[in-house]
């Protein structure tokens, strides 16, 4: 779901655009090249894109699914009013757009504003829900079970709630099968069946209701980052989330249209797929990995890839032995006190669980050759359990999980960070080769800020005015990095997420994003793209994007709307003080089996 808190140390620009639902795919690259259209709002105007639900049921289910909300302003406050006529605004336009393109009313429900009350949340997101079809899997009878249906896996998920939509369950089945996904649908009137290909847990029950993902029409802003900007950085970071909204990307058929890598020409109006982009594919689905770790590493002797299957699968079965004399006592015992945190997001964490990691890894290093895989001796962990669990949390999609006659925990293990660190490695050089050869990764992240530089000035401001907001976002940003890292941990973390500092990053913008040699020639400059997972990129790379979509484009401004009372300092300043005296966010929970996979 959504990231919490000035957390993401993800590559994205931090917040400003978190719409914790749209990881990428790499399939249907040929329908993709349409993904990003100027003028085109929507993919289709399909009502089994989005799905509404009263407010207090979507908060239920968020808290079901282990990301609680925080308290938010009532409807009629005024910092709510005030982000809720910016999203009629934009809404105003595209249901315009569309209906004269498609010839009828855009189906999406009407976005909804929600201020969170927050001093660390630092963020604004659209957020995806589920909604149940209201037939079973296979069994003529429904009961209270779910079956989560995505375009690769259907799981069991004990959800007690769900959003309901009114859809057509046929017509659903056909929009569905158009992407063509492994898990394709079939409904006979009063159940659903699915492909051969799908891969069906075997915990899910033939009664129960099919579930599935969908857009859900609430767009939270946090009072800490509506405090932090100007108020043309609260609309465009309204038109971004609008974007993620309108062309629906926590709905799993429309993220599939996103995920290719694309190469752009000077003259280019959008995205094309590069010609070897079936072969960046292969390249990227081999190291591409779904926990991206950013901001300064927390140990020194295995890869960060590793870190997933360290703390939430060999920690665990070392804490299965509460011996004394245990080899791994000393790691177990100092990842004990902060492996909750540690188990949670990607941070910051806080400098207790910095060195708690530090400390259980260094250990770790040293005492896991003392340690047998297999048999009933003191010194052994269950090696089924580490085999079987550390396949849901190996470094890499493609990563081999073996064990070999007489092996510790740290030939095991060691094997493993060798695999770990040579993809490391070949990721590396496939950012370096897509930086050389001008090739980028078309993401849901990039199609919403396209859809923001549209917006932004048919909303009367000017290109200059959209790529200042980013930057005056970056700047937010780099605020929050100096005060939860030093000096020497805050350059590791521009280091490792690929990204530049605001002021690094605007002085290629005012330079055209290009260099002048000592013989006064200039060269256009490339950016990087930072953390392959990242689907948001690195914040100058997605400000260098914007900057060529103002050339292609030659947006023309429109009339910007009347100002707004109360005045943006005084909202400002209530949105700082409602920040400054809000309560510590609730604890994250988690469900039995954790939190659907994100689409």
């Amino acid at each position: 779901m959504r990231r919490r808190a000035f957390l993401v140390a993800s590559s994205a620009l931090l917040a400003i655009s978190a719409v914790a639902c749209a990881t990428e795919t790499e399939d249907d690259a040929v329908s993709a090249e349409a993904a990003h259209t100027e003028g085109r709002h929507v993919h289709d105007n399909s009502p089994f894109y989005w799905a509404a639900e009263p407010y207090e049921d979507f908060r239920s289910t968020m808290e079901l699914l282990g990301h609680p909300l925080e308290p938010v302003l009532p409807d009629d406050d005024a910092l709510t009013v005030r982000v809720q006529t910016w999203l009629d605004r934009i809404d105003a336009i595209v249901r315009a757009d569309v209906e004269r393109e498609t010839g009828r009313p855009l189906v999406a429900p009407k976005p909804i504003a929600k201020i969170v009350r927050s001093a660390t949340t630092f963020n604004a997101w659209v957020s995806l829900t589920l909604a149940c079809l209201g037939a079973p899997l296979g069994s003529p009878v429904a009961d209270a079970s779910r079956a989560l249906v995505s375009r690769t896996n259907v799981d069991a998920y004990p959800l007690p709630t769900c959003a309901r939509p009114d859809w057509d369950r046929a017509a659903f089945a056909s929009f569905w099968n158009a992407s063509r996904p492994a898990c394709a649908l079939s409904f006979n009137g009063d159940t659903f069946g699915v492909g051969t290909s799908c891969n069906v847990a075997q915990s899910t029950l033939p009664s129960a209701d099919v579930m599935v993902t969908a857009t859900a029409p609430y767009v939270h802003f946090s009072t800490d980052f509506i405090a932090a900007g100007d108020e043309a950085d609260l609309v465009m970071t309204a038109a971004h989330e609008l974007g993620h909204y309108y062309l629906a990307h926590c709905s799993e058929v429309a993220a599939a249209k996103y995920g290719y890598w694309f190469r752009r020409g000077d003259g280019d109006m959008q995205p094309r797929p590069d010609p070897n982009a079936e072969a960046l594919a292969a390249a990227y689905a081999e190291v591409v990995t779904t926990n991206p770790i950013a901001g300064p590493p927390l140990g020194k002797q295995y890869s960060p890839r590793m870190r997933e299957l360290l703390v939430r699968v060999v920690w665990p079965l070392l804490m299965e032995r509460p011996e004394a004399d245990f080899a791994c006592a000393a790691a177990r015992d100092a990842l004990a006190p902060v492996a909750g945190e540690l188990q949670v997001g990607s941070g910051p964490y806080s400098e207790e669980a910095r060195k708690g990691y530090e400390t259980f890894e260094s250990e770790l290093f040293t005492c896991a050759r003392r340690v047998a895989l297999g048999g009933a001796e003191p010194q052994s962990i269950s090696a089924g359990t580490l085999l079987l669990q550390g396949a849901l949390h190996r470094p890499g999609p493609k990563t081999k999980l073996a064990l070999r006659i007489g092996d510790t925990l740290a030939d095991f293990l060691d094997r493993l960070d060798a695999q770990a660190k040579d993809l490391d490695a070949k990721a590396a050089r496939l950012v370096a080769s897509a930086r050389a050869n001008h090739i980028g990764l078309y993401t849901t992240e990039q199609a919403a800020d396209d859809f923001s530089m549209e917006i932004g000035t048919r909303l009367g401001f000017t290109t200059d005015e959209v790529l200042a907001s980013w930057i005056n976002t970056m700047r937010g940003v780099e605020a929050l990095i100096q005060q939860a890292y030093t000096p020497e941990q805050a350059d590791e973390y521009y280091r490792q997420t690929g990204d530049l500092r605001s002021d690094a990053c605007k002085a290629l913008l005012d330079a055209g994003f290009t260099r002048t040699d000592e013989q006064g020639r200039r060269t256009p400059v490339t950016v990087d793209m930072g953390q392959l997972e990242e689907p948001h990129h690195a914040n100058c790379y997605r400000l260098y994007n914007l900057f060529r979509e103002s050339r292609v484009h030659r947006y023309t401004i429109g009339t910007r709307p009347p100002a707004l009372e109360p005045a943006w300092p005084v909202l400002k300043a209530r949105a700082a003080e409602l920040a400054r005296t809000a309560s510590p966010p609730p604890a994250p929970s988690s469900m039995p089996g954790g939190p659907p996979p994100t689409p």
